[in-house]
């Protein structure tokens, strides 16, 4: 149970770095647009 743990905080500091470098490229106007009701994400 203890590695499982200790992957699990390694997964996810690695998912958040990847986030947080992502999100460093977008201004305040990309970080907030919503999709259009017609993106595929909305079917």
């Amino acid at each position: 149970m203890e590695n499982f743990l200790a992957d699990l905080r390694h997964d996810f500091r690695r998912h958040k770095d990847l986030a947080d470098r992502a999100l460093v490229h977008l201004d305040d106007q990309e970080f907030f647009r919503r999709p259009a009701a017609h993106d595929e994400a909305s079917e």
